[in-house]
């Protein structure tokens, strides 16, 4: 019966949230939707002040650089700057909310047929065949049981990354 030891850091919460996100199809469709409307709204946006800026009300093809510098700008800006706003706001949700007591110390127990995690008195049990999402990363194992419910393994969080390693395989080989 493998026991893994790790402790989890607000930042790893942080990730979790995003992942929770990333696996949401409606977040990913309004991340999209957002993706493309920004650059269009401020291309159009930009146009509008150029043409209300034209004394003689006559784009000309040097007017139309601007609009489309700010707008290529925003198409590459954007998803960065929506990146971190989500974080800022996933963190603040963190510190104010139920889990700002989720740092810690935890522990993990992987067995063939279920995954148990614990921590400060609070255990998430869960059959592998009741998982709903596993996603691994060079640095973060998430396992979305369901919609309230999920398992962060962070790699800083163990004392050797081979103990990481090795949660990584049995995840990998358990999760159906």
């Amino acid at each position: 019966m493998p026991v893994f030891h790790y402790s989890v850091k607000t930042e790893d919460l942080i990730e979790l949230g995003l992942q929770q996100l990333r696996a949401n199809p409606r977040a990913q469709l309004q991340a999209r939707i957002l993706h493309l409307l920004v650059p269009i709204a401020m291309f159009l946006a930009s146009l509008g002040t150029v043409y209300l800026l034209d004394s003689d009300k006559q784009l000309m093809p040097i007017d139309w650089v601007v609009p489309c510098v700010l707008a290529v700008f925003m198409l590459f800006l954007f998803p960065r700057r929506f990146e971190n706003n989500i974080r800022k706001r996933i963190a603040m949700q963190i510190a104010q909310g139920p889990g700002k007591d989720g740092a810690g110390a935890y522990t993990v127990t992987i067995l063939p047929n279920l995954i148990v995690q614990t921590a400060k008195g609070r255990e998430v049990r869960a059959p592998w065949t009741a998982i709903g999402q596993t996603a691994m990363t060079d640095a973060h194992i998430f396992i979305l049981v369901d919609d309230s419910r999920a398992i962060v393994i962070p790699r800083q969080g163990f004392a050797d990354t081979k103990q990481f390693d090795q949660v990584k395989a049995l995840v990998a080989q358990y999760a159906v």
